[in-house]
Parts: structure tokens; C-alpha cells; sequence
């Protein structure tokens, strides 16, 4: 189909937006077009149509039929096509539309100036906007805007092809213009390439060849090194000539500081901190203000600090370029004996390969490392301390706030060496399926060596420690007198840990659920008192405290020796719903040096809906004493059973129970079954409540 003019002609490739670039009319729709045109006129004076010179000449004549076309050509506004209404010899012709685009060349003799062009043309300019393209020859170079005039008509502001007026020395001599009236304006058909723009690239390009010749002439003169691969060209000292130098040899050249830039490292020294025995504090704290991570390498001598460094900068690390020796060797040593060392109110920092030695636990020293979430946000802590060796404080590394990773590091001297607890009370949201979700998280305390505590070595019992889950500890050592753990667990998982010489308790659980004590070693030889808990001996294993309420415990794979006491403990005032006691084995444990007839597990609280299976202790109560049970209860005991726990070389009966049980009850097909005290097998669908509940099984003797 034949487009219109109107859209073959049109500005823009996309009509009507500018931003869519001009548009070139082609060639082949101009053909078209001009065919469909001729065969238009082909057809009006096919049909009888008829052609006059001017309107008044076709007005002169009413012979024609009603609705005989007629064109008017030549009689400028009054050209176009009309129709004639009436009957022959009356009526009168009337106006259909101008002539479709006519091509109409007009003629610039230099009249006018070279801003105000003045033309003429034997076809008249139809009024209508774009009724027909126009071509004028250009006489004079402009100096701004530019006008037109045609056959003495108004004048018209010509428009670039993007509707902007002419810049100066966009028109030259000899140029031919191509447009159409539209809007009181006279509008372009194409933007025109500028012989000015191109004599001045053509100057500009003569100019460079020029600057070619001459800088290749001026190096022809100038005498370098050959070249070399991965090497750089720098003045020498005295600046009479250039050498060659590596990279390497090039970053050698720069400022330390410059160079340190580069590779992302700041040394201590970058900051003038020495270790020549004066107090460094200020020099520590400005590196520490400066957000850098800055490198400690092996000192000859400690870093004194006198007083308390600050770490505010997120993500900021202070790393040692070695491992360093094992308590021993220098170290960054504070020196003052009140409040705290490192404070740490940003998140994502890292300790890494330092040795932090204060003056020791008793020194009055707080915390070597301190983090803690400020108290007006809410930003988790999320706090690193790896391969460090931190000691000689009242507590190593201490967290408030959530998140922490403290993995490999070295705890000594001090009283308690990991100390967690969180800034507020967790609400959680409705949201939440778990309403511990959100307190403490991702806390891992891994592979860590702990010695010479005088209170703990893992604490989780702040003001809000209750609130706190998601505890993994795993793979740490203790060689020390004092218990491992003391506080809360929530979903939280103990793994392999190896713990000698506990004096104390190993673990001290004050609250919690879903707590797993999965395999470890827990054991040692020292058999003293533990202060603050009375005469305990060596301690249990594991002792739920202080109106402990526990939903979910299960310890299973633990291997216990050398132990005093019961190796587990419920005190008169706990609670634990759902105990998993399974898998467990155990040498010389309950020995009792004072005569004591401690129990392996020993229930003075309340214990409910357990199971305790697969258990082997061997020599079990020191004391030979016939009342030194597998499980005594003094409280209460609900939903109880088991099966296949082995006690050679024990006294004692495997249980005693306020039901006057024997022994745990094993689940077979939805019954209990035990054996009462004297030997009989006893069968009851409910728990039993007494040795003697139930019924007897077939017949016995």
C-alpha cells in the first residue's frame, strides 16, 4: 500500500519525537508515491475531469455535470482540487483540497541579505501547511538565524530538520535547501552537512599530521632503553636520564604509605607504633580511628598500651603476619588495672594472630576484648576472634550483643575466659514459630584451649542469657581445675570436647531446651571442694541448677572418668521434660571419696518422659556401698524407661525410685516391663507407681 506524503516526508523516524533522529525520506516510497500521484491526475481527466489555469477561469464555466472534478493549477493559493455541485449551466464549483505535494522550485538571486533570504517562484506557495516541498538555492554564508521570503509573503524563520533555528555558517553559498511551510514556519526537509564543520575537520586533520611529523621527528632524537617485558621507564636520582625498572623495584621506590595502599596492608609502624617500651595508647588509637586493618608482624618487644583502645569502623581487622608462640614470646600488653581493653562497638571486626597479655586476672583489668552492641541500635555484633592468645584479665573475650565466631584461640589467666549475654530482653515477633528466635545466634566456639580459669571457661549467664539460643560448642580443650560451662542453652548443640581436671562441674546448665551434649571426654583427678556449691568433690558431669526448667536435653555419646560424683544431677528445684540419656560410657565415676553413695544419675528435682538406654559404667562407688544406685530419686519421676544399661564391677541396685522401683521399665508394644524386688517380671500399660504395680508375667519361680 502507498504511504501518504505525510508520512513518507515526515521529521522524525519516529513521528513526532525528536529524540528518535531525522528522518531520510527514500527513494523507492518517493516512487511510489509520485506514481499513485500521476495516476490520480490520470484519473480525473479520465473521468471528464477538467484542468484550468486559475479559479476564476473554472468559476467562468458552470457547463460541467454535477460532481465533475476539476483542477486549478497554476493560480497560487486558489490551486487544488474542486468539485462542481449543480446541474449544467448552474451551481458552482466547490473547494475539495489543495494539490497533493507539489514540488515547487523558487528562485534566490541575492536580493535579500544573508539572514533574511528573499525568493520567487512561478508556482504560487500553497497556503496549507505542507502542502507542497520547496527548493531554494542559498546565495550568502549566514552569520545566526535565518529567514525566508516567498514571491513578497510574509517572511518565514527557517528551522533545522530538528525544529531549531540556523546557527551562524550553517548556510553556504551554493547550498540547496529542501522544506515546507509548516506552523508559520519554514521547516527543512534534512539537516545539512555543514562545509564550514568539514573544512574545519579537514583543517583539524592536516593540523594533527603535522603534530605527527614533529613529535616523531623530536623522538628520533631521544635516546631510551630497549624495551623490556613488565617493566616501567623512571628518571633516575640525579633526573639526567630513564632506567628500567621492575614493578617490584617501582613499588620499593614509592612511600611506605603509598605502597601499603596498594596492597591493602597498614603495618603498625605506618603509624609510628613501636615496641620500645613507652606507652603507644595514642598512636594504637589513632591507627584504630584511621578504619584501616593494620598488621602487627612478630615483635621483638611488647606494645605497651596504657588505658583503653576504642574499634568503631565495621569490618575493621587487626591481624598478626604470624601465629603467634604459644604463651610466650612479646605481645600487645596493657598495663593500666581498671575498666577494659579493647572496646568494640562495630560490627564484622576481626582479632586475628595476636597476643593480648594484661597484668593478670586479679589485676583489676576488666575485659581484653570487649564487644558489645551499642545500646540505641539494634545491629547484630557479629564479632571474630581467631588464632589469638588472650590472657591476664578478669575475662578473655566478652560478647554482648549477637554473633560471634572465637575459633582456635589460646584462653589463660583469667577468671572467666568466654562470657556471652545479650543488651536487651528478645520479644519475639508474632512472626516467629520460634519465640527464642533472634536473642543469641550463630555463637561458635570451636577448637579453643583453655587453661588456668578461677571461675569458668564458658559463661552464658547475664541478665538476659535466658533469652539467648543457638549456641555450637565443639572441639574445645580444658586443662584446668575449674568447670567447663555455666548458664543457659537454647537449641543448642555441645559436640566433641575434651575436658580434663575439672574440680567443678563440667557443666552448670541454669535453663534452656533442645540442648545436645553430643560424644566428649569429661574427666580428670583432682578431688577438692568447689566454692560456692558446698562439699561437691569432683564434679558431675553435667548439673542442672537453680530451679533449672529444660525441655529436650539429650546427652548421648559421653565418655566419663575419674568422677567423684553423679555424672548427671538434678537439683531439688529443677525440672527436665524429655531426657535422652543414651549411649553414654564411664570408668571410675561416683567413686566418692567421703563415702559418699552418689548415683549416676541422681533426681532430686523432677524428671519426666525419659529414656535412658545403652549406657556401660564400669567400677562404679569407691565406697563399695550397696545403696550407690544407676538412678536415684528423691523427687518425682513420670514416664521413665529403659533398657541395656551395664554397671559391672558396681554396688548397688540399678535404681531406687519413690516407687520403690528396681528397675527402669522398658516400652514393649505400648507396656511397661520391669522387675520388682524380688526378681519378678512385672507387666503394666500405665507407668508404674510402685515396685509391686501391674501384673506379674505368666508364671515364675
Amino acid at each position: 500500500m502507498v504511504q501518504t506524503a505525510n508520512t513518507i516526508f515526515r521529521d522524525f523516524a519516529t513521528d513526532g519525537v525528536p529524540a528518535s533522529g531525522a528522518h531520510p525520506p527514500r527513494k523507492v516510497e518517493i516512487r511510489e508515491w509520485g506514481t499513485w500521484l500521476e495516476a490520480q491526475i490520470g484519473a480525473v481527466l479520465s473521468a471528464g475531469g477538467k484542468i484550468y489555469a486559475s479559479k476564476a477561469q473554472m468559476n467562468a464555466d458552470l457547463s460541467p455535470a454535477a460532481n465533475t472534478p476539476a483542477i486549478v493549477m497554476g493560480d497560487g493559493a486558489n490551486d487544488g482540487y474542486y468539485q462542481k455541485v449543480g446541474a449544467p449551466g448552474s451551481g458552482s464549483w466547490v473547494f475539495r483540497g489543495p494539490l497533493p505535494y507539489s514540488f515547487i522550485r523558487a528562485s534566490n538571486i541575492g536580493a535579500g541579505s544573508p539572514n533574511a533570504i528573499v525568493a520567487t517562484s512561478s508556482v504560487a506557495i500553497p497556503a496549507a501547511d505542507a502542502a507542497a516541498l520547496i527548493t531554494v538555492n542559498v546565495t550568502m554564508q549566514n552569520t545566526g538565524p535565518v529567514s525566508v521570503s516567498f514571491n513578497g509573503s510574509a517572511a518565514l524563520d527557517i528551522l533545522t530538520s530538528t525544529g531549531n533555528p540556523l546557527s551562524a555558517g550553517y548556510l553556504l553559498p551554493g547550498m540547496l535547501l529542501t522544506g515546507f511551510v509548516e506552523n508559520g514556519k519554514f521547516r527543512l526537509l534534512t539537516d545539512i552537512a555543514s562545509s564550514a564543520i568539514v573544512a574545519a575537520a579537514e583543517a583539524a586533520q592536516r593540523a594533527a599530521e603535522a603534530a605527527q611529523s614533529a613529535a616523531e621527528a623530536a623522538a628520533a632524537g631521544v635516546n631510551l632503553p630497549p624495551v623490556t617485558a613488565n617493566t616501567m621507564l623512571v628518571d633516575n636520582a640525579d633526573g639526567t636520564a630513564r632506567e628500567t625498572k621492575t614493578f617490584a623495584e617501582v613499588l620499593n621506590l614509592l612511600s611506605p604509605k603509598i605502597k601499603n595502599r596498594i596492597d591493602d596492608v597498614w603495618y603498625a609502624s605506618d603509624f609510628g607504633i613501636k615496641s620500645n617500651g613507652s606507652d603507644q595508647r595514642a598512636k594504637l588509637q589513632s591507627a584504630l580511628d584511621s578504619g584501616e586493618n593494620i598488621a602487627f608482624p612478630p615483635l621483638a618487644n611488647p606494645i605497651v598500651c596504657d588505658g583503653d583502645l576504642t574499634i568503631s569502623v565495621s569490618g575493621q581487622k587487626l591481624y598478626g603476619l604470624a601465629s603467634p608462640a604459644a604463651l610466650s614470646g612479646p605481645a600487645i600488653t596493657p598495663v593500666h588495672t581498671s575498666g577494659d581493653f579493647l572496646k568494640i562497638t562495630a560490627p564484622n571486626v576481626i582479632l586475628e594472630k595476636l597476643r593480648i597479655k594484661g597484668p593478670g586476672r586479679t589485676s583489676g583489668l576488666g575485659k581484653l576484648a570487649k564487644f558489645e552492641r551499642p545500646s540505641t541500635t539494634a545491629t547484630d555484633i557479629d564479632g571474630f576472634v581467631r588464632d589469638c592468645i588472650l590472657e591476664g584479665a578478669d575475662i578473655g573475650a566478652y560478647f554482648n550483643g549477637r554473633g560471634a565466631f572465637i575459633e582456635r584461640n589460646i584462653f589463660n589467666d583469667t577468671r572467666v575466659h568466654i562470657d556471652l549475654d545479650h543488651p536487651t530482653v528478645f520479644a519475639a515477633p508474632t512472626s516467629y514459630r520460634n519465640t527464642l528466635q533472634g536473642g543469641a545466634r550463630k555463637y561458635r566456639i570451636l577448637g579453643n584451649y583453655f587453661h588456668s580459669a578461677s571461675l569458668r571457661s564458658i559463661r552464658i549467664n547475664g541478665a538476659n542469657a535466658q533469652h539467648m539460643h543457638g549456641v555450637l560448642i565443639e572441639g574445645n580443650f580444658q586443662d584446668d581445675v575449674q568447670p567447663f560451662f555455666e548458664g543457659w542453652l537454647n537449641d543448642a548443640t555441645v559436640g566433641v570436647n575434651n575436658v580434663t581436671c575439672c574440680t567443678g562441674h563440667v557443666f552448670i546448665l541454669k535453663g534452656g531446651r533442645n540442648i545436645s551434649i553430643a560424644g566428649g571426654n569429661y574427666g580428670g583427678d583432682v578431688l577438692t571442694s568447689l566454692s560456692g556449691y558446698g562439699s561437691l568433690g569432683r564434679a558431675l558431669c553435667v548439673w542442672l541448677f537453680e530451679g533449672f526448667v529444660g525441655e529436650g536435653v539429650t546427652i548421648t555419646g559421653v565418655a566419663v572418668a575419674q568422677n567423684s560424683r553423679a555424672v548427671m544431677s538434678i537439683d531439688a528445684a529443677s525440672t527436665v521434660r524429655g531426657l535422652t540419656f543414651t549411649g553414654n560410657t564411664g570408668k571410675n565415676v561416683c567413686l566418692g571419696n567421703d563415702n559418699r553413695t552418689d548415683p549416676i544419675i541422681d533426681v532430686a528435682g523432677v524428671l519426666e518422659e525419659a529414656t535412658i538406654s545403652n549406657n556401660t559404667f564400669r567400677t562404679v562407688s569407691m565406697s563399695n556401698n550397696s545403696n550407690a544406685n544407676f538412678l536415684r530419686v528423691t523427687g518425682s519421676m513420670t514416664a521413665v524407661c529403659g533398657e541395656s544399661n551395664r554397671r559391672p564391677n558396681t554396688f548397688g541396685a540399678e535404681m531406687s525410685t519413690p516407687q520403690g522401683l528396681m528397675t527402669l521399665p522398658a516400652v514393649i508394644g505400648g507396656r511397661h516391663l520391669w522387675h520388682d524386688s524380688a526378681g519378678k517380671l512385672r507387666t503394666s500399660a500405665p507407668y508404674p507407681t510402685s515396685d509391686t504395680a501391674g501384673t506379674i508375667v505368666g508364671t515364675q519361680t
